[in-house]
């Protein structure tokens, strides 16, 4: 994968494997003007299903079908890397043998004023977008399947049964992953 000095380049492990999330700033911590647009001015539909879709990205669908369904990524990457949509607040995670989705990342995996964590709009069918608080994800949910800090003071909050992962930073979400891999 090429490397762009603006991009910051977070390793997250989810069920054992790595995943590259890459976060839209410089390293000034300044975003792209580009980033700006919210998910609904993007024109992609963000709405959460957990473990079937967000918008119109489905659990089994190729690489080649979400670029299909919702155009070309905002932003270049290799082959086999994640397809970023930035303008609307996530990045499509395909497996590396076969390029079907496995892994969705929705907003900012380390800020809640990020670009990223503002354009995305998209919202569970219990409500739970970016910007809700941890009473509020327990209210829906239930108490997480586990829970740990992802860095100092944002804790992520897991439900493996509905293949998602909120992380929070004083108490708001602002990264959210959803995970079609072994979702009931």
């Amino acid at each position: 994968m090429k490397s762009h000095p603006r991009f910051v380049t977070v390793v997250l492990g989810t069920l054992g494997a790595m995943l590259c999330f890459t976060q839209c700033t410089d390293k000034n911590g300044t975003p792209p003007k580009s980033v700006s647009a919210s998910a609904s001015a993007s024109g992609i539909d963000t709405a959460i299903q957990p473990g079937r879709s967000v918008g119109k990205v489905e659990t089994g669908m190729s690489r080649n079908q979400v670029i299909e369904a919702i155009g070309e990524p905002d932003a270049p990457s290799a082959a086999s890397g994640p397809l970023h949509y930035r303008k609307a607040g996530f990045a499509v995670i395909c497996s590396k043998k076969d390029h079907l989705v496995t892994v969705i990342m929705c907003g900012d995996p380390e800020s809640n004023d990020s670009p990223l964590a503002q354009a995305f709009t998209g919202k569970t069918p219990q409500g739970i977008g970016m910007g809700s608080s941890r009473a509020e994800i327990v209210k829906a949910y239930g108490l997480p399947d586990s829970e740990k800090d992802f860095l100092p003071g944002h804790p992520q909050l897991k439900y493996r049964k509905a293949g998602l992962t909120f992380t929070l930073g004083k108490d708001r979400v602002h990264h959210i992953i959803v995970d079609f891999r072994g979702v009931d």
